[in-house]
């Protein structure tokens, strides 16, 4: 049983050998839960964007934005669309907004890609650190 929250026990200056292993390894997975807060918050934020850019080439008649959805393209000319009814809006929606998240996903990887590109061209920058003498006395 935890006397101290696991929150508590993560952002606090414990040293390692005064926690459990399992608290110790929960610290070092901090980064990494982090960046996928950062990850799901992309694409929670891009999804919608993406989806009202899909809308307005839809009713634009956009055949290349239908073929993306996974719609058929007989309908999609290049001229707007006009008016359309709900049961086709409810039927449409979420393939729209499967392509929305999709896209949102591709953004994510995109950032994911370019964020090791960089660290892998600041390899050459990095140093060994220097053994410091430790003396006994």
């Amino acid at each position: 049983m935890r006397s101290r929250p696991r929150l508590l026990t993560l952002t606090t200056a414990v040293p390692p050998y005064a926690l459990g292993q399992e608290e110790v390894v929960e610290r070092g997975n901090l980064g990494g839960s982090i960046g996928l807060a950062v990850i799901n918050t992309l694409i929670q934020q891009r999804a919608p964007s993406h989806v009202a850019v899909l809308v307005e080439r839809l009713q634009a008649g956009d055949r290349e934005a239908a073929q993306f959805v996974g719609l058929p393209l007989d309908r999609f000319t290049g001229q707007p669309l006009g008016a359309i009814d709900e049961e086709t809006r409810e039927l449409v929606a979420p393939l729209v907004e499967q392509a929305g998240l999709t896209l949102a996903i591709n953004d994510a990887w995109l950032l994911i890609g370019g964020l090791m590109l960089l660290s892998l061209l600041l390899i050459p920058f990095l140093r060994r650190p220097q053994a410091e003498s430790m003396s006994l006395s």
